[in-house]
């Protein structure tokens, strides 16, 4: 990236955001100004038109319709309605253009509180909008009108809000035009200092050792350039401390790289595709190194494992502590790919010790079978999923309560959309492995239509 790139990135998002903050303030301020001028002018006329209608009432309806007509063309042509107590609305004067308004529920609510209401109805399709103003009529009439809504074509706020995006624009122009001449001085100013100095840094390149450096007004130049003299001191001796020092440099990857990449292989992150349509894993929050995952296909089947390995105090790296998992995993798998035996296992445990274990038979036909480590038995304590999906894993045994009510609830999820869910409900407060599978085998048949 070039130092006039740099400069522009940096001067002109500053300037431009002046511009749009300024803009959209007077955007704001302005149009709210327009809209509680519009408003108070509504409300205005309705109000008026309500307060003298128990008077205009009484009079004949001819002399009530020229009534209304002057006093529409006293406030530039507006269309006068009136609604009955249910609502029912009944047009006093028509103009064209003009559809007559309605009223709802809330802004009934809202006349009954403090008599006046306003409704701005925007129309982008029509040459105009809508400033609609309705009022309660103070007394009950004859025509049983209780409100009163007065409808005026309206461009203020359309125009206004026009020549504010213009004066908006236009602002931004200058602003930006004002960035790109401070942007450019600045990058014509460092460039003949970094000129300088890069000419320096060539001569050094070349072997041309520099005795002097003449001093600029950026004084980080000028702190570099006296960086670049004491460099150009110590190149010589440095030469052959740094070849030493390259060949004496460790390449191999340390005990914490190791762990690393063995967790990897202790916890899978890919199942495999014809296991991925009937189970799926996550791993809430940090993982440990004691922690695995693992599972075995079988002829008629598939079998998982999830557990954590009982801490070795003679295992003190996490590189040991990954392997001791790791050859847990695998020995384990080996157990229970012949099905699970009692004895065995138990001798399999105090081999490779474990806080906790659970094992899972998902066959090819029929449901799954399940087996978890019972802490007050030697060996594996056999449950049947009593529902369609079958869930193991190291979470506490409150997360996994809180799993099941979960399904319980949402029985028909996707297996995928069901593990993202329950994972992101109970990532926030529990960590551990957390396995959930279909307990019945997929059908992949594609029924008729």
């Amino acid at each position: 990236m070039t130092i006039r790139l740099r400069y522009y990135l940096a001067i002109l998002p500053l300037f431009l955001g002046v511009a749009l903050i300024n803009g959209l303030l007077v955007y704001a301020l302005d149009r709210q100004e327009i809209r509680w001028g519009l408003q108070q002018r509504a409300e205005g006329a309705a109000a008026v038109l309500a307060g003298f209608w128990p008077t205009i009432v009484e009079e004949a309806p001819a002399r009530q319709r020229a009534r209304l007509r002057a006093f529409s063309r006293r406030l530039g042509g507006v269309a006068i309605t009136g609604f009955g107590a249910d609502g029912t609305p009944q047009v006093l004067v028509e103009r064209e253009g003009i559809p007559a308004p309605t009223l709802d529920a809330g802004r009934a609510g809202g006349l009954a509180d403090n008599g006046l209401g306003w409704h701005w109805q925007s129309r982008p399709e029509a040459p105009s909008d809508l400033n609609i103003g309705y009022a309660s009529v103070p007394e009950t009439t004859e025509d049983g009108l209780s409100v009163m809504a007065v409808s005026e074509p309206d461009r203020t706020l359309r125009e206004a809000t026009a020549e504010l995006v213009e004066q908006l624009l236009l602002l931004s122009a200058v602003l930006l035009l004002a960035g790109v001449l401070v942007a450019e001085w600045l990058t014509r100013y460092a460039r003949r200092e970094l000129g300088a100095l890069a000419r320096g840094a060539h001569s050094l390149a070349e072997g041309q050792y520099l005795q002097h450096w003449p001093s600029g007004r950026i004084r980080e130049l000028n702190d570099l350039g006296g960086t670049l003299l004491t460099m150009a001191s110590l190149l010589a001796d440095g030469t052959s401390q740094t070849r030493r020092r390259f060949f004496e440099a460790e390449l191999l990857p340390g005990d914490a790289d190791l762990a690393a990449a063995l967790r990897e292989s202790v916890l899978p992150y890919q199942v495999p595709d014809e296991l991925a349509a009937r189970c799926a894993w996550r791993c809430l929050g940090p993982q440990l190194a004691e922690e695995f995952l693992g599972q075995r296909r079988v002829e008629t089947g598939w079998w998982l494992v999830a557990g954590t390995q009982r801490t070795d105090p003679a295992a003190r790296s996490e590189l040991q502590r990954s392997l001791a998992a790791l050859a847990t995993r695998d020995y384990l798998l080996d157990r229970v790919a012949g099905g699970i035996d009692g004895d065995e296992m138990s001798r399999a445990l105090s081999l490779f010790p474990c806080s906790v274990l659970q094992v899972l038979w998902l066959p090819d036909a029929g449901e799954a079978r399940g087996w978890i480590l019972d802490p007050l038995k030697p060996g594996l304590v056999p449950f049947t999923p009593r529902r369609r999906f079958a869930m193991i894993g190291t979470v506490p045994r409150e997360a996994m309560r809180l799993a099941r009510t979960y399904e319980g609830q949402f029985p028909k999820r996707p297996l995928a959309q069901a593990m993202d869910e329950i994972s992101g409900l109970l990532s926030g407060s529990f960590r551990g492995l957390l396995v959930i599978a279909e307990s019945q085998p997929v059908s992949l048949e594609v029924e008729p239509a």
